[in-house]
C-alpha cells in the first residue's frame, strides 16, 4: 500500500505537521481497524460532534452509537457492512443527541484503505456536522410547502416556464381549469401539457425572456366566454405566468358605468326640466318678434316699400331661437367620448346660456375666464356634465339669491408633476356654506344633504372626471359665507406643434353655404370656399394648410359621396366634417377620420363637430 514516490511530494517535509492540521479541521477524521472493533486515530473534532471526552471512542468505539436517533442505528449498521464487504465509500446522515441536551445532524463518509493485493487495511471515516445546513434544508423544505400551499389556495392560474419553454411549476388551479391530472408536469413542452395557449402568449413569453420586462395581457377565453388578465413576470431564469379571471370585475364596471350614465342622464334632463320655464318664455318672444317682422315686411310689401329691415330682423330672431333649440339638443343628448385636448374656457363659453337659464332671477353669474385657452385632457360632454353639477349645487345653495362666480386660472404645478402648469377652475357661491362634517365626505358617491330629490353623485363625477383629466378636486366651504369648489387639472398641449388652421368648404351653389360660411368667419376661422371640383388639387398644392374638409355628401344627387373617397384615399390625414349628419355607407361611417354634424344643426352644434374632429385628427 502507498503512493509512488512522484505522487508523495516532499512528504518528509509535511508530516510533522500533518497531526496539527487534523486538530485543526472542524470535521472528524477517524482510521479504525477493518472490523471497526478498535480505532487508531481520531481528531478531536469528535468532542465537539458527540459532546463526550475522544477517550470514550477510544475505550468504546461503539459509543457514539448510543447517542444516535434509533431511527439511524440500524442503517448506520448496514452501511458499515457494505463498506465492509464491497470496499466501495459510503456516505450517510444521521441525527445524534449530545448529553447536554443539543442536537446535531452529522454526515458520515466510511472510506475502505486497501493494500497492494486489495485486502483492506483499515477503515477511515470523515465526519461533518451538518447541522446548520440541514436545519436551512428543512426550513426551505417547510417554504416551499408553504408557498405549494398559498398558490394551490389562489383563485389565480398559476406556472412557472423555463427559458426552454417547458413546464416548471403548475398550481392546482390551473390544473383544474386545463383539466390537468395530479402528475408530474415539470420538463414538459409548454403546448403539450397546455394546447390551448394562445399564439400572443407563447410570444410575450419568449419576450419577457428576452428582455427580462413584465408583460400584462387583458384577454377574452372565447369558448367559456371569460374575460381574462395575464401578468408574465422574469423569474429565477424563466417566466412565472400568472392568470386571473376578470370577469365579474368587469361585469361590475359595466354595471356602474350604466348605472352612472342612466345617473347622469337623469341629472340632465332635470337641469333641462329647470330651464324649461325661462326657455319657454325666451323663444315665446322670439317668435312674437319673428311675427311682427314678418308681419311689417308684408305690409311694407303691399305698400310697395321695401322689406328688408324688416326680414332681417325677423331672420335674426329666429336663428337666436334656432340657437337655443340646438344648445338644448346638444346639451341633452351629449355623450362622453375618448379623452382628447379641451379647450375649457370654450367649454364655459358655450355652456354660458344654459347656466344663466338655470339660475333663479336673484342670482347674478360672473364669468372670470382668465386661463388663457388652456387646454386639458377631457371630453366635452364631461366638461359639461361636471360644470353643470357644480352650478345645481350652487343653485340649490343660493335660495335667497346672491353670487355665483366661475373663474379659471394657470398656475404653476407642484415639483415633480407630469405638466408643468395646471388650470384651477374655482366655482364659488355665496350661498349657505356648509360645515367641515359634511364637506368632508361631499366627493363621496351617494352621499347627499338632499334627501328629496339628490343622487349623491353631483360631486363624486366632479372628482371622477378631474381624477380622469390628472387632476383633483377640493371644496373650500364656510357656513353663512359660502362655498368654492376647486378644480385642478394639468394643462396638455400648452404649446403645441403647428397645426393645420384653415377650413375648406365644398360649395354647395346655396343658401346653407352661404350660411355656413358666415358662422365659420364670425367664430374666427380662415374658410377657402371652393367648388368641388377644385378640392383635390386644391389640397394637393397646399398640403399641411388645412385641419378639415366641410362636405355635404348627398352634393349633386351623390356626387359629394365619390368626392368624399377620393378625400380618404389621397389626403387621409385631413379629417372630413360630413354635413348631413350621415351616410349610407358602412365603411365610411366607420372611418376614425370622417365626422359627422347631427342633423338639423346650428351654428354651436356645427363649431362643436369641427373643434371635436380638429383635436382629434
Amino acid at each position: 500500500m502507498g503512493l509512488p514516490p512522484r505522487e508523495m511530494g516532499d512528504w518528509e517535509a509535511v508530516r510533522p505537521f500533518v497531526l496539527d492540521a487534523l486538530y485543526a479541521l472542524p470535521d472528524q477524521v477517524w482510521f479504525a481497524t477493518p472490523d471497526l472493533r478498535r480505532i487508531l486515530f481520531s481528531s478531536k473534532s469528535f468532542e465537539d460532534m458527540y459532546g463526550i471526552p475522544l477517550d470514550e471512542l477510544y475505550r468504546d468505539p461503539a459509543s457514539p452509537l448510543a447517542l444516535t436517533d434509533t431511527d439511524d442505528t440500524g442503517e448506520i449498521a448496514r452501511a458499515l457492512v457494505t463498506g465492509r464487504t464491497s470496499r466501495r465509500p459510503q456516505e450517510y446522515e444521521y441525527t445524534v443527541y449530545r448529553p447536554d441536551g443539543a442536537e446535531r445532524v452529522l454526515r458520515l463518509r466510511t472510506i475502505p484503505l486497501l493494500d497492494d493485493d486489495g485486502r483492506m487495511h483499515m477503515m477511515a471515516g470523515v465526519t461533518e456536522d451538518v447541522t446548520e445546513r440541514a436545519t436551512a434544508v428543512a426550513e426551505a423544505g417547510r417554504l416551499n410547502d408553504l408557498l405549494t400551499t398559498i398558490l394551490d389556495s389562489t383563485t389565480d392560474a398559476i406556472t412557472l416556464v423555463d427559458a426552454d419553454d417547458r413546464i416548471r411549476y403548475v398550481n392546482s388551479t390551473l390544473r383544474r381549469i386545463a383539466g390537468l391530472g395530479d402528475g408530474d408536469y415539470a420538463g414538459q413542452p409548454v403546448d403539450d401539457v397546455l394546447p390551448g395557449r394562445t399564439e400572443l402568449l407563447r410570444q410575450l413569453t419568449q419576450q419577457v425572456i428576452a428582455d427580462g420586462r413584465p408583460r400584462t395581457l387583458a384577454w377574452h377565453q372565447p369558448v367559456a366566454d371569460r374575460w381574462l388578465e395575464t401578468t408574465l413576470t422574469p423569474a429565477d431564469g424563466g417566466v412565472l405566468v400568472v392568470t386571473e379571471d376578470r370577469t365579474e370585475q368587469r361585469q361590475a364596471e359595466s354595471r356602474e358605468r350604466k348605472w352612472i350614465d342612466v345617473t347622469h342622464r337623469a341629472e340632465r334632463l332635470d337641469a333641462l326640466g329647470q330651464m324649461a320655464g325661462g326657455i319657454a318664455h325666451d323663444v315665446g318672444n322670439l317668435v312674437r318678434l319673428v311675427l311682427s317682422g314678418l308681419n311689417e315686411a308684408t305690409e311694407a310689401l303691399q305698400r310697395g316699400d321695401d322689406a328688408t329691415a324688416a326680414l332681417a330682423d325677423a331672420t335674426h330672431a329666429a336663428e337666436r331661437s334656432l340657437a337655443i333649440t340646438h344648445q338644448l339638443l346638444a346639451f341633452s343628448r351629449g355623450t362622453a367620448g375618448p379623452p382628447h385636448p379641451v379647450v375649457l374656457d370654450s367649454v364655459i363659453t358655450n355652456l354660458r346660456p344654459l347656466i344663466d337659464r338655470t339660475m333663479d332671477s336673484g342670482i347674478r353669474v360672473d364669468l372670470r375666464l382668465e386661463s388663457r385657452q388652456a387646454m386639458v385632457e377631457s371630453d366635452e360632454a364631461r366638461l359639461e356634465q361636471m360644470l353643470l353639477n357644480l352650478v345645481t349645487n350652487a343653485r340649490a345653495a343660493l335660495r335667497d339669491g346672491g353670487e355665483l362666480t366661475i373663474t379659471t386660472r394657470r398656475r404653476p404645478a407642484d415639483q415633480g408633476a407630469a405638466s408643468p402648469m395646471l388650470v384651477e377652475l374655482v366655482v364659488s357661491d355665496t350661498g349657505t356654506g356648509m360645515p367641515a362634517d359634511v364637506a368632508q365626505h361631499a366627493f363621496e358617491p351617494f352621499f347627499t344633504t338632499n334627501e328629496v330629490s339628490g343622487t349623491g353623485l353631483g360631486l363624486s363625477t366632479v372628482m371622477a372626471t378631474a381624477v380622469a383629466a390628472g387632476g383633483s378636486a377640493r371644496i373650500d366651504s364656510t357656513p353663512g359665507v359660502g362655498t368654492s369648489v376647486i378644480v385642478e387639472i394639468p394643462i396638455v398641449d400648452d404649446h403645441p406643434s403647428e397645426r393645420p388652421s384653415d377650413l375648406l368648404l365644398v360649395d354647395t351653389f346655396g343658401p346653407d353655404s352661404d350660411a355656413t360660411m358666415e358662422a365659420l368667419e364670425i367664430a374666427g376661422y380662415a374658410v377657402n370656399r371652393l367648388t368641388p371640383s377644385r378640392i383635390i388639387g386644391e389640397l394637393d398644392r397646399n398640403p399641411g394648410r388645412y385641419a378639415l374638409v366641410l362636405l355635404d355628401p348627398l352634393l349633386d344627387g351623390g356626387a359629394g359621396v365619390a368626392l368624399l373617397r377620393q378625400l380618404r384615399s389621397l389626403h387621409p390625414n385631413t379629417a372630413t366634417v360630413l354635413l348631413s349628419g350621415r351616410t349610407t355607407h358602412p365603411d365610411l361611417a366607420a372611418d376614425p377620420g370622417v365626422h359627422f354634424v347631427r342633423s338639423p344643426y346650428g351654428q354651436t352644434e356645427l363649431l362643436r363637430a369641427i373643434r371635436d374632429a380638429v383635436g382629434r385628427s
